[in-house]
């Protein structure tokens, strides 16, 4: 955990950058004109932004950071972008449109380092789906075409289904919103066979157990990614 905690392809003169912007951003604020709460968030950001500042200074790759110190600068990157975003939304923070484009450009530039997904880890997903699909075709072949409804589904109704999934994915893609495809897949196929017979046309049975398969997956994959990091990060430190 602790070596895919930064993206070690990026350079982190890069990071300093986009440090530099955002300290000339906090620094232009006056605390005496901003309330309690909100001089309490400045103070944490400048605190964040000093400890980045001081941990990056003269390191040109990733791999030069102290490994114990790299899940802390993640965090101080990650807390720097909530904080002063929140900061940001206050009424009494007074900054012009320049100021706050710039600062959002630098912290969006910042998260680089930390929202990524790794290789090796798109290549395990991909694996591991190509095989489960090629072990169980048959049964999601089955549960799709034949048991959400009542009826086999059509060329039409499969065109259709398709055709809304690949829109709802497109579009919450394009605004970063999280979609699971079979959710949406499954739910496009119930809604034809609502449209082609009514709500009678649609297996009641198999509903219930697609609905609560989705309501189980999430504290589930919670726990278990939860125990698998703890567990990982015991024996890699």
């Amino acid at each position: 955990p602790v070596h895919f905690a930064l993206d070690s392809a990026k350079n982190p003169l890069d990071l300093r950058d986009s440090l530099t912007r955002v300290e000339y951003v906090i620094n232009r604020l006056n605390p005496a004109d901003l309330s309690a709460p909100d001089q309490k968030l400045l103070a944490e950001v400048r605190a964040q932004a000093a400890d980045l500042d001081r941990v990056f200074a003269g390191k040109t790759k990733v791999e030069e950071l102290p490994t114990s110190a790299r899940f802390e600068i993640r965090r101080d990157i990650l807390l720097l972008a909530n904080r002063g975003k929140k900061l940001l939304k206050s009424e009494s923070v007074s900054l012009s449109t320049a100021d706050r484009a710039s600062y959002e450009d630098a912290v969006a530039k910042m998260k680089t380092f930390t929202d990524y997904a790794p290789w090796q880890v798109l290549l395990m997903v991909s694996l591991s789906l190509a095989c489960g699909t090629m072990i169980g075709w048959q049964r999601i072949v089955k549960t799709i075409g034949e048991r959400i409804g009542k009826e086999h589904l059509t060329y039409a109704q499969g065109a259709s289904s398709e055709l809304v999934a690949a829109i709802m994915i497109g579009v919450n893609t394009q605004f970063g919103l999280p979609v699971s495809t079979t959710h949406v897949l499954t739910s496009s196929i119930a809604g034809s066979m609502v449209a082609s017979r009514g709500v009678k046309n649609v297996n009641p049975a198999m509903v219930r157990s697609i609905a609560l398969a989705w309501i189980l997956t999430l504290p589930v994959t919670m726990v278990l990614s939860g125990g698998l990091f703890l567990l990982f990060r015991s024996f890699t430190g």
